[in-house]
């Protein structure tokens, strides 16, 4: 039991089976930064599995680091990888899709980032089509290596494809650009990279039940790190070969290397409980530090969003006032046209006064002058002057046709007066029609009885026939009732 309980250990730290990347060559040494030891040191427990201690040594840093500089995508990327490490798969998705938006991160760096997206998707099995997702960023990993000539982030992409189209079951394809990454690797003497192909190459052989293939491939890796004295890569290796030899049924050879691998871990297992005492108080500094991070923030974002209702309330207000401003212009203008337009409307009205005025005084004139031939009349009769009176009254009958401009003119100032009278009341007779035109012009009963040169109770007499014609109750005003016609 205890040995398993160290084997699930190393399992959950290393990612046995998984594309495991370290970080120790992808520093360039011509990095001029003060805090590039610190970087050195996160990165070291990093490549050993140990993000916990990583972390804060990463945020350190990042407090440290100028915004939007190489170091500083540096660190995001390291810091998404330990993220990776720990599981905490949307934390390192979040960190490397902010970066990868920005303006100022450079080619390589992209391509980078990219390539850890790649990762995350191959490890988390984020949605349901998570090759697709890592051969898309991995592709685009490259597209940008090959061009730049960017020859660590080109093997490390094509290390990521070729472990996805062994995933689809191609282990043909899958070993041929594995290959590839291989000799990159080599070229650049980047030899932890080295191992980690070389054991995705044995699994395409595994894959493909040709052990003797995979055992080789193992086991050249195995004399180099010895060599090199490379414990976590050998480590690795022990592990693998262990379920080589299971899947071989040699369970012999099977049992010694996940002794070997034991062997290897005891170092390690024996420093757990100080790493888990640092863990925890790396968690709870890191805790404390997201939690200043996320009030920094909110402090932020509440001054950017007062700034943003006071530059809101401002644009209101200065709207309001504009629009206040038109709304008065328009109002004391349109006042100013009513206001003529009203003055234009009383010119008018007082001309159409003023001119039926005329039309009456004239009218009333001619009533007047009609009296007079009248008079003039008898006296010429009495005088039996009976050619005389004959040239008179044929001065009045023009004087006739003087009352008929009169009429001519009232119709004029009230069309279709006399017809719709005439619908109203069909029984009234000329005389009557005459009198409703007098009283419709507002003229006083004396003034009809000298227009009419008759007295003035037979005015009266003539409206009380035409009020009982016009079935008038005793309250109700000829005038009034006749104007509203």
């Amino acid at each position: 039991m205890f040995f398993v309980f160290v084997i699930s250990i190393s399992a959950s730290l290393f990612g046995q089976n998984t594309i495991v990347h370290d970080y120790s060559n992808q520093v360039k040494s011509n990095i001029e930064c003060s805090d590039s030891i610190l970087f050195s040191e996160a990165e070291y427990y990093l490549y050993r599995g140990m993000s916990s201690i990583a972390i804060p040594k990463l945020f350190e840093l990042l407090d440290k680091t100028q915004v939007n500089t190489k170091m500083f995508f540096k660190i995001q990327i390291a810091l998404s990888e330990a993220y990776r490490q720990r599981r905490e798969y949307n934390k390192g998705f979040n960190i490397l899709f902010d970066i990868v938006k920005s303006t100022y991160i450079d080619d390589e760096e992209k391509s980078h980032a990219y390539t850890r997206i790649a990762a995350l998707f191959n490890e988390s099995k984020h949605s349901e089509h998570y090759l697709d997702s890592a051969y898309k960023y991995s592709e685009m990993a490259l597209r940008i290596s090959e061009k730049q000539k960017y020859p660590f982030v080109t093997a490390t992409a094509k290390n990521e494809i070729g472990w996805i189209i062994k995933q689809r079951e191609d282990f043909a394809g899958s070993l041929q650009i594995l290959e590839e990454a291989l000799i990159i690797f080599k070229k650049l003497n980047m030899y932890l990279h080295m191992s980690n192909v070389t054991i995705n190459i044995s699994s395409a052989y595994m894959s493909m039940e040709q052990y003797e293939k995979a055992n080789s491939v193992i086991d050249s890796t195995i004399v180099f790190c010895n060599q090199t004295d490379d414990k976590y890569m050998l480590m690795r290796l022990y592990l693998h070969k262990s379920k080589l030899y299971k899947l071989m049924r040699d369970y012999e050879n099977a049992f010694y290397y996940q002794e070997e691998a034991r062997r290897l871990q005891l170092n390690f297992f024996n420093n757990l409980l100080d790493i888990q005492i640092a863990e925890m108080a790396a968690k709870y500094d890191l805790e404390l530090k997201e939690v200043k991070i996320r009030e920094e923030k909110l402090k932020s974002e509440k001054k950017q969003n007062e700034v943003f209702v006071l530059m809101i309330l401002l644009g209101i207000l200065l709207l309001v006032l504009i629009l206040g401003f038109f709304i008065f212009y328009l109002q004391r203008k349109n006042f100013k046209q009513k206001h003529k337009l009203v003055e234009m409307q009383t010119q008018i009205l007082e001309k159409d006064y003023e001119m039926k005025n005329k039309e009456l005084t004239t009218a009333i004139a001619g009533g007047i002058a009609m009296d007079k031939i009248l008079e003039e009349v008898k006296g010429e009769i009495a005088l039996k002057n009976y050619n005389k009176a004959i040239n008179v009254i044929n001065t009045g009958l023009s004087g006739d046709r003087k009352w008929q401009r009169f009429m001519l003119n009232f119709n004029k100032q009230n069309p279709d007066f006399f017809s719709k009278l005439q619908k109203l009341h069909p029984n009234l007779t000329e005389n009557d029609k005459m009198l409703c035109a007098f009283l419709k012009m507002g003229l006083k009963t004396k003034e009809i009885a000298s227009v009419l040169n008759i007295e003035i109770s037979g005015v009266n007499k003539g409206r009380q026939r035409l009020r009982k014609k016009l079935n008038l109750k005793l309250k109700e005003n000829i005038a009034e009732y006749l104007d509203a016609i």
